[in-house]
């Protein structure tokens, strides 16, 4: 990163200098540095003539991208799920008729702290989240107020280049039929 302040300092800069050295800021957890330096990369692009672009759109939008990334702090996602189990499914949870189809409606909202949520690829995350189902073609299910749990967590993604992530949740059964609080 010196190495590209120096280039900045004696007027040498291109859009590719500013993505370079906001990546390489990136790979260092200078998280601040590395919005700034691909902020400017995309400006240089926008302000380059039509027929003199820097660097093509897949590019443009790896940066901005990653300047997304590097800024969000607070996540929601809202997630509606559809379960079946067929005939041969464990006694216990499936009906007489030994065919159990759920709808489960979910909700999660996610902080990623500024410092320590996001380096290098790798991700640190505190959350929230309740689920309740829907319906289901048992009644004897619990479903509405009756079925919702929460959860509280945090999960670490540890490995920068593989989709490995490891949390620890402490479920909370709201409902009157949602089981019991447990730890996943």
């Amino acid at each position: 990163v010196r190495w590209f302040q120096t280039a900045f300092g004696s007027g040498r800069s291109s859009a590719h200098m500013y993505a370079d050295a906001g990546y390489a800021a990136m790979r260092r957890g200078q998280n601040e540095l590395a919005v700034r330096l691909l902020s400017s990369a995309v400006d240089e692009w926008h302000a380059a003539p039509p027929d003199k672009k820097p660097f093509d759109e897949t590019a443009l939008f790896g940066a901005r991208r990653s300047i997304d990334t590097l800024e969000r702090r607070w996540g929601l996602t809202l997630s509606l799920g559809h379960t079946s189990t067929p005939g041969a499914a464990p006694s216990a949870i499936a009906p007489a008729g030994g065919d159990l189809r759920v709808v489960q409606a979910g909700a999660e909202l996610s902080y990623t702290p500024a410092r320590i949520g996001y380096r290098d690829g790798r991700v640190f995350q505190l959350y929230a989240n309740t689920f309740q189902g829907i319906s289901a073609n048992d009644e004897g299910y619990p479903t509405g107020e009756d079925s919702r749990v929460a959860g509280l967590g945090v999960r670490y993604k540890p490995l920068r280049e593989h989709d490995l992530v490891v949390a620890l949740e402490r479920r909370l059964a709201i409902g009157d039929r949602a089981g019991d609080d447990d730890w996943l």
